[in-house]
């Protein structure tokens, strides 16, 4: 039959428009264009068919839930191609033109001096002054936000991220049909990774701000000839209390590697980690793109 003339969700390209309707997805079969990672067909379609389930099937219970929708639809696209024959290359990929988006986005707007709003403004980040917030903070911030969460219930007891996709898969099943909060969310990744998470839904949904981490470290060798990684990482463009936990991963080479947590806080956050046999060959900070912000390597003073 025709398609309604009004569908709930719809995303312009360069030549095309994807529509997703209640049930029914209208997928064009070309695209002429490819300027980034996110800019493709399976991306794009990808993202229509997952507003089945966010968007459509569980729907943003107010404005300020936007993301619950968009954002999630944009999560599971990557994670789609993650799982696709681009692997973990073609997911972090796409989370580095996001990033890229999400930084540069208001410094060639306005300049560093000007905040962009939260996640939880939702379609109110647009303004005269603010043409195309919502697109890369509902959609490409949300999906950030997403991932950071994954990354931070990553464990190695649980490799196949049984945590992290039960949490997503049980939220789905628990709302089916019906509307959703962000509270409602952050209640049930709380129940999930089996702590609080009011500090993460704080500062990365209620909050606007991105962390700069500048970051150095030095290899030496103890009393004892072992291996010694002391590090450094300055916090900044943020409050005093924001904190993060940061994956740091220690290479040895011949593939051999171990990854740890740093939680990093305040202006100066410094660690030194055990000794070691091996002498490290590189120190790799915030490892998988677990966190978003900008990265500033330094040399050890």
């Amino acid at each position: 039959g025709a398609l309604p003339e009004r569908p709930l969700y719809a995303v312009h390209t360069t030549d095309e428009v994807l529509r997703a309707y209640p049930q029914l997805i209208h997928l064009p079969l070309t695209f002429r264009r490819h300027i980034d990672p996110d800019v493709t067909p399976y991306f794009y379609r990808a993202h229509e068919v997952a507003h089945q389930w966010w968007g459509l099937s569980v729907r943003p219970g107010t404005y300020h839930d936007a993301w619950l929708s968009e954002g999630f639809a944009d999560f599971a696209a990557a994670w789609y191609v993650q799982n696709s024959a681009l692997g973990t290359r073609g997911y972090l990929e796409i989370l580095g033109a996001w990033r890229r988006r999400i930084l540069d986005h208001r410094k060639y707007t306005f300049g560093r001096t000007t905040p962009s709003a939260p996640v939880a403004m939702g379609d109110r980040t647009n303004s005269s002054r603010t043409v195309g917030d919502y697109d890369v903070i509902i959609y490409n911030k949300g999906a950030w936000v997403l991932h950071m969460l994954r990354n931070l219930m990553l464990s190695e007891d649980d490799p196949d991220e049984r945590r992290f996709s039960g949490l997503m898969r049980d939220f789905c099943a628990a709302h089916a049909g019906a509307t959703a909060t962000t509270a409602g969310f952050r209640a049930a990744a709380e129940r999930a990774a089996g702590r609080d998470l009011g500090w993460f839904f704080a500062q990365w949904i209620e909050r606007a701000e991105i962390p700069t981490y500048t970051f150095s470290y030095r290899v030496s060798q103890d009393a004892a000839g072992r291996w010694v990684v002391r590090a450094r990482v300055a916090q900044s463009r943020v409050p005093d209390t924001f904190r993060m936990e940061v994956p740091v991963r220690v290479e040895y080479g011949k593939d051999r590697f171990e990854r740890l947590r740093v939680s990093v806080t305040g202006p100066l956050t410094e660690f030194e980690l055990p000794p070691v046999e091996s002498k490290p060959t590189r120190v790799v900070f915030n490892d998988l793109e677990s966190v978003l912000c900008e990265l500033v390597p330094a040399p050890w003073k």
